[in-house]
């Protein structure tokens, strides 16, 4: 370029070119650059190009193998106007085909890129939606008129929800001027769950035949569920989704108008009885369905079990669950497109995954000199082969100290000798073309020696033409961006290398969209615990107890694991579309649930069997929802096969274990062992209960711990033995009685017994509670069991070592027995009833305890317990909240003449604790409190109905 040759062949183009036609274009060129040292810094802008694999020929756009030419077609619309832009396609299909047909088959044409994926997309989901729904429309119609058997009743369903739907399009136009039509657009999908209110109207309504009554028994379920439902959606609105938030309010006001509407104008279109009463046996389909409804799904142990195993297995699975990153996944592409990516890829390598790596700083010079410190690791990384290619600034928009670098060699380059030489040797070419002397001076002023600045403000026109998509200024902050070409297996590498770095933002296209989808997973699960929240909230003051509110939401969290856990089992992920439906099942099990709660409370409080009646309901919507969105498994987009399979899986699960469930639920409540009791569990009970069982097993294991011990250990007498073991029993009695902190315990002694005298003690059996109330108060105490107390396997054996003697051979082989132990100081204890009482009364007493104080002449010491039949009723495992009272009667003398004559004794002690001891004691302080308990709970239960 500096011999003499090259400047006079440069000098002498520069000529031919100021003559040209062009030649006032490039004169200002010429003169800074008469050598044409430009061009050699303007060939790295090359490193900008799309491909390796492509290059410009006559200005085209070809592949190395110049058999493919490339072009770049910009839409008039975006690629959301698919309409619009499917007529564009069909125009590029039939060019390309016509091109095909001229050339005979060996020149074709292809097109791909977002634009034509979207089109693709929307023509598939319109495909799609006309097939299902013309399937679900002919199926529904079929299935609604042969059940109903009323031609307009499949119009009159949608009403309610078609009003809805309008009126929430209205409110919300009065809060804001627009919202989002892909919020409209899947809120449709929700008035599934406004169409059920309808046919639970014309269920009942097939059912009773009197529009009255059906307005009775579904008003009430109705508007709670609209208003639990409604609650649930209002909970989008702290999402950071705008379209969520828009579909929330959508979707909670059309639901509470359409229950309103079912209630207020559905029914004058039914003044007369015009449905076909369930008693039509000519209806096989009512038929098959009411046997499906009303089969008692509670009832069977083994599909509890099984309830409980795919819980516990679903919900192990549950946590293999995944939200969908790769939104590529949900894309449907046509072959002919598939052909043309593939097609596409084979000359540009077009699969490559494009990794940013972006340096930030405050400024730009910053930004700069970041981007230039991972030059070295990249060029590492291409010569490894991880990165195939990239794009970067650095080379010819240098930072500050690249730039005085450079001219600091520009100097040391053009020293005094070779600037003359130089200038010498233009100057002698430029004579030969008449040139003026001072042609070159603004070039010269380079090669003479001193200070040269250079701002990068020069750079500006070559920024715009070509950098901008590479540096970025904003927000006093300014980042500079390098592409790298990765195959996605490679792309792990390049985070690894490049995450840790401060300063540098490593992303793609897919970590934006993993990054979104962490995003929606944190808001998924925080809509799940609020909607939990706010259901129950609204369950509980609905109902008015919380045990309702409680045993309503069990089935739903249950369905809901069983949802996951299935996804989970099979693989299926979630994206944006079935996280919706999602949500569309939620409420639908909050339906269902209030439906069948209706229904249990009716029958609890005035006994009327409506049960059945509402499970029909449920399964018509179930059937009715599954045929409407569970027929899109039949669609070819991956989007809307997601749907169906959330759909199906989410709302069988719900049916099955709202049908299972709840009512087993319901009857723990209410019933123990098949009969009712006394007054329903409730949730302060069943945890005090859990505590006093606590106790109790810690007591036995204690009990069984310590008397082995003393038993083999402790080199004692055996009646020290028995009488140090005596009272470790008597304080772990006490332990529970005043463990069981929701029990009222009053002792009344006015007598002033002090138990150190044996005697026989007799007490009338209201609970199991009567023994451990007995025990705590006297130590020196034997009691008289049944046979299975002997046999238990948890405290059998310390019950023979405390010398509980059975009766199971009547006393005669045991009075030895007895008066050995009467002589060491112990008293007898006896039932004289035998069992508990039923109904807290007295029963009749057997002749044994007076028989033994006969025999054994002791006196008799009665004891009357009063209110431990309320706390621990027969037939109930649960403690209740009470008062229990045991009163200590003066005790009966040898020289009674009841003691002389048993039969006698039976009859006048009873009566006696019965008549006189008994009713002083119903109006002793603090007693009223047990018959006020049990009425409110029986009243808060029975009030959740009305």
């Amino acid at each position: 370029m500096l011999s003499d040759s090259a400047v006079a062949l440069a000098i002498r183009n520069d000529y031919q070119a100021l003559i040209s036609p062009g030649g006032f274009v490039m004169r200002e060129f010429i003169l800074k650059d008469p050598l044409s040292i430009t061009p050699i810094a303007l060939k790295k802008l090359e490193s900008l190009k799309l491909s390796e694999n492509f290059e410009l020929y006559n200005d085209y756009i070809l592949s190395k193998d110049r058999r493919n030419l490339l072009f770049f077609i910009i839409p008039a619309n975006p690629s959301t106007e698919t309409s619009e832009n499917a007529v564009l396609l069909s125009m590029l299909d039939n060019f390309g085909n016509s091109l095909e047909e001229y050339y005979r088959a060996q020149a074709g044409m292809s097109f791909f890129g977002s634009m034509a994926a979207s089109v693709s997309n929307a023509s598939q989901i319109k495909a799609d939606i006309i097939k299902t729904v013309s399937i679900a429309a002919i199926v529904l119609i079929i299935f609604i008129g042969l059940y109903f058997r009323r031609k307009a009743v499949f119009l009159l369903i949608f009403i309610p929800a078609i009003l809805g739907g309008g009126f929430s399009i209205a409110f919300i136009f009065l809060l804001k001027s627009e919202v989002s039509a892909i919020s409209l657009g899947l809120g449709s999908v929700m008035l599934g769950i406004s169409v059920d209110y309808a046919l639970h109207f014309l269920s009942h309504l097939r059912q009773t035949g009197s529009v009255r009554t059906v307005i009775n028994d579904i008003a009430s379920p109705v508007i709670m569920s609209s208003i639990t439902t409604a609650s649930a959606f209002m909970c989008l609105l702290v999402l950071r989704s705008e379209a969520l938030r828009d579909l929330g309010l959508f979707a909670a006001v059309s639901v509470l108008s359409s229950a309103v509407f079912t209630l207020t104008i559905l029914p004058h279109f039914f003044k007369q009885a015009t449905v076909p009463s369930a008693g039509n046996k000519h209806n096989r389909l009512a038929a098959f369905i009411g046997r499906i409804a009303s089969y008692r799904y509670d009832r069977k142990r083994k599909l509890l079990f099984a309830i409980i195993l795919l819980f516990i297995l679903f919900f192990i699975t549950s946590g293999k669950v995944k939200f969908e990153s790769n939104m590529d996944n949900m894309n449907y592409l046509t072959e002919k497109l598939i052909r043309s990516e593939n097609h596409l890829d084979s000359i540009s390598s077009y699969k490559l995954r494009s990794v940013f790596l972006v340096s930030s700083a405050e400024k730009l010079e910053e930004a700069l000199v970041i981007n230039e410190s991972i030059t070295p690791l990249t060029d590492s990384l291409l010569a490894s082969g991880i990165v195939k290619s990239y794009t970067s600034i650095h080379a010819f928009y240098p930072s500050e100290n690249i730039r005085n670098s450079k001219i600091e060699r520009w100097n040391e380059f053009w020293d005094q000798q070779k600037s003359e030489a130089l200038k010498s040797l233009i100057g002698t070419a430029s004579e030969k073309f008449r040139f003026k002397e001072n042609t070159f001076s603004e070039f010269f002023k380079l090669l003479d020696p001193g200070e040269k600045s250079f701002e990068i403000s020069a750079l500006d026109p070559l920024r715009e033409a070509f950098l901008d998509e590479y540096i970025t200024e904003k927000d006093s902050l300014a980042f500079v961006s390098t592409l790298l070409k990765v195959a996605p297996e490679d792309k792990p590498a390049i985070y690894d290398a490049f995450e840790k770095m401060d300063d540098i933002i490593v992303f793609d296209r897919q970590s934006l969209t993993s990054s979104f989808m962490d995003g929606l997973r944190h808001d998924f699960n925080m809509l799940i615990i609020l909607s939990l929240a706010v259901v129950f909230l609204i369950l509980t003051l609905s109902f008015g107890r919380i045990e309702l509110g409680i045993i309503t939401l069990i089935p739903l969290l249950i369905s809901w694991t069983w949802t996951l856990g299935i996804m989970g089992l099979l693989g299926i992920r979630f994206n944006i579309f079935n996280i919706i439906i999602s949500t569309f099942i939620f409420g639908l099990g909050i339906d269902y649930a209030i439906f069948i709660m209706r229904g249990l409370l009716q029958e609890y409080k005035y006994g009327r069997k409506k049960l059945n009646s509402y499970k029909t309901s449920i399964l018509l919507s179930g059937i009715t929802t599954l045929v409407g969105i569970g027929v899109l498994i039949f669609a070819r987009h991956p989007a809307l096969q997601s749907i169906a399979v959330s759909a199906i899986i989410g709302i069988t699960s719900v049916i099955f274990i709202t049908y299972t469930l709840l009512p087993r639920l319901f009857r723990f409540l209410v019933e123990h062992e098949g009969r009712k009791r006394h007054w329903p569990v409730t949730l302060r009970d069943f945890i005090f209960s859990v505590n006093t069982f606590l106790i109790f097993l810690i007591g036995v294991i204690l009990l069984n711990v310590f008397g082995l011990l003393l038993k083999y250990a402790v080199p004692i007498k055996l009646a020290k033995k028995k009488l140090i073991f005596h009272r470790m029993l008597s304080a772990a009695c006490w332990t529970i009685v005043y463990g069981s902190v929701n029990i009222r315990k009053i002792f009344w002694n006015r007598s002033g017994e002090d138990f150190k005298k044996p005697a026989v003690v007799i007490c009338n059996h209201q609970s199991h509670l009567d023994t451990v109330l007995n025990i705590l108060q006297n130590p020196r105490m034997l009691l008289l069991t049944a046979p299975w107390v002997q046999k238990s396997i948890f405290f059998g054996w310390f019950i023979r070592f405390a010398d509980f003697y059975p009766v199971t051979e009547g006393l005669d082989p045991i009075m030895d027995k007895l008066r050995d132990r009467v002589n060491e100081g112990y008293s007898i204890f006896v039932f004289p009833e035998g069992t508990r009482s039923v109904n807290l009364g007295i029963g009749r007493f057997h002749q044994g305890a007076f028989h033994i104080a006969k025999e054994l002449n002791l006196e008799i010491l009665p004891i009357i317990s009063y209110g431990s039949g309320n706390t621990m009723p027969k037939f109930e495992p649960f403690l209740k909240t009470s008062t229990s009272t045991m009163t200590i009667l003066p005790r009966i003398k040898q020289d009674d003449p009841l003691i002389k004559d048993s039969l006698l004794a039976t009859s006048k002690i009873r009566t006696e604790i019965h008549e006189n001891r008994i009713c002083r004691h119903q109006v002793k302080p603090g007693n009223s409190g047990v018959f006020q308990e049990k009425t409110y709970q029986k009243f808060s239960l029975s009030r959740a109905c009305s």
